[in-house]
């Protein structure tokens, strides 16, 4: 038993001596064994294969050259299954997996000028990924969702890119990060919301900034160039939407967040939209294809119908109600009121051949006159009157010499009046009338004096009548023709009527002279006879 143990204690020290003791190689205490670590130029290795060596450069692994004599290489399997080889190929170093008998992947690869490619054996910049699959990187935090990527240039100012970089915790914000600044410059959340330049909140709108969204037509610069685009908010909430000159902006577009009001050269505007102010001269335009039908330029006015103004034609201007559609045709049917280029006026016309031609009645009020000559100062004009009674009439004024001169008056009646303003009759003219040719309508003539039942009164009767009353039977006096005047019709039946009677005098005249002339004769004619 004692005998046992002995050897046992010398076995177990003999252990101990070999377990630190050289394993070979050419240079004594090179390979160690160590509790089941191997230590090349070490005897403490900390791994199960430990290369050690204090000379600089020194190589401390190297592989036999293949039957290429450029590349060398070194296979691993795991289990005798996946292969994978390591290669070097001209200063270059490439892992690859999969090998299995056939072609090789590249899994990872060292380029001798500092460029690592991944998925790639030709990698273009010092960090080239390349695969088939939609996500090539992936950068995890397994304790919250703070992640990113920090870049850092040789000013020291350095960015951070990833997701919710300034919240911390748990969170979906895919951010731009100014470290420098401890400012967010770019904030997506998961609903793709943008804010740049603003500190995150949880906005429902697609794009917020905190300054201004300059748009250049070319290359970017601080200054504004020609034809660029800003939008802006100035003092009081006001956003513009500006296009820049040679060298300054112009307020080309804002809108007032009190009401909504947008104002086009203007950054005060007063009413829902306002085109320029009173410093300078405003042009608003809308075009359409002249040289195409059916693309009339057109604005409406909707509120439960509609009034729509358009050009239907190359030249004609059409204010339109309740249109069916926005064709040619339609925009003519709808047409209330239209212009020529001629600058005819229609009213119920699309085809004015006058300077205003109204299809239907006329209307007009207030002042109510109507100027017949361009010049303002004592132009002719025709009026519109009323009396106590609401009936209304026209004034004809004359500016004859410079005077305001009524000519002609139409009452409420119907009555006429030329050189007076209160007519009596149909037609009353105060001054002389100058006619060629003057014709009434009667409803009898005088010619019932020849009838022959028609008593005629003696002459002597009429003496006496004459005597009496100073004037003919059925003639009016000159007190009546004062007063009442004289109506031409009546006169000349009288006065022919007078006429007759006077001819029905002389005929019977005429006869008792007859008579008395053969009397005569006869008296004469026995005288001779006697003597």
């Amino acid at each position: 038993m004692k005998r046992q143990l002995f050897i046992g204690l010398i076995i177990f020290n003999w252990g101990l001596t070999i377990y630190a003791q050289n394993w070979s190689g050419s240079t004594p205490g090179s390979i160690y064994y160590n509790q089941g670590n191997v230590g090349i130029g070490t005897s403490s290795p900390l791994g199960k294969l430990d290369i050690f060596s204090s000379t600089a450069n020194d190589v401390l692994l190297s592989f036999p050259r293949s039957s290429n004599s450029t590349v060398k290489a070194c296979w691993f399997s795991v289990d005798g299954n996946d292969n994978s080889v390591f290669t070097t190929t001209n200063a270059h170093i490439n892992f690859k997996t999969n090998w299995n008998g056939g072609t090789p992947l590249t899994t990872l690869f060292l380029k001798s000028d500092g460029n690592v490619g991944i998925g790639t054996a030709t990698p273009q910049t010092l960090l080239h990924i390349y695969g088939v699959n939609s996500g090539l990187l992936r950068l995890e935090n397994y304790t919250d969702d703070n992640i990113g990527i920090q870049l850092k240039g040789t000013s020291g100012q350095r960015w951070i890119i990833g997701n919710n970089i300034s919240m911390g915790g748990t969170g979906q914000n895919f951010q731009i990060y100014d470290w420098a600044n401890s400012a967010v410059r770019l904030n997506i959340d998961s609903n793709g919301n943008v804010e740049i330049g603003m500190t995150p909140t949880s906005t429902v709108a697609k794009l917020e900034t905190a300054g201004g969204i300059v748009v250049y037509s070319s290359a970017i610069s601080n200054a504004p160039t020609a034809s660029s685009l800003v939008l802006d908010q100035q003092s009081g909430g006001v956003a513009r939407v500006m296009a820049s000159g040679a060298s300054t902006w112009n307020a080309n577009l804002a809108i007032n967040p009190y009401g909504g009001n947008v104002g086009i050269g203007t950054t005060s505007p007063s009413c829902k939209l306002q085109v320029g102010d009173a410093t300078g001269q405003v042009t608003l335009g809308i075009f359409g294809k002249s040289t195409t039908a059916d693309v009339a330029p057109m604005l409406a006015f909707v509120r439960s119908n509609a009034w729509y103004m358009g050009m239907p034609s190359a030249a004609g201007f059409s204010l339109g109600y309740n249109i069916a559609s926005y064709s040619d045709a339609d925009i003519l049917a709808g047409s209330k009121f239209y212009i020529t280029s001629s600058g005819n006026v229609g009213i119920g016309t699309t085809s004015p051949g006058v300077k205003l031609d109204v299809n239907g009645d006329m209307g007009i009020k207030g002042s109510n006159k109507i100027y017949l000559a361009d010049d303002l100062g004592t132009p002719p004009y025709i009026k519109g009157i009323w009396d106590s009674n609401d009936y209304t009439g026209m004034e004809f004024h004359s500016g004859f010499s410079g005077l305001d001169t009524t000519v002609i008056v139409i009452s409420a009646n119907a009555r006429v009046g030329i050189g007076t303003k209160t007519p009596q009759n149909l037609l009353d003219v105060y001054g002389t009338i100058h006619a060629k040719e003057f014709k009434a309508s009667l409803d009898g003539w005088s010619d019932y004096v020849f009838d022959k039942d028609y008593k005629l009164l003696s002459l002597n009767d009429v003496e006496n009548y004459i005597n009496t009353n100073k004037k003919l039977p059925d003639i009016p006096s000159a007190k009546e023709i004062t007063t009442d005047g004289v109506k031409l019709g009546e006169m000349n039946a009288l006065l022919l009527k007078k006429v007759e009677e006077l001819t029905l005098y002389v005929i019977e005249q005429n006869k008792k002279i007859q008579s008395l002339d053969k009397k005569i004769e006869k008296l004469e004619s026995e005288k001779t006879n006697k003597f």
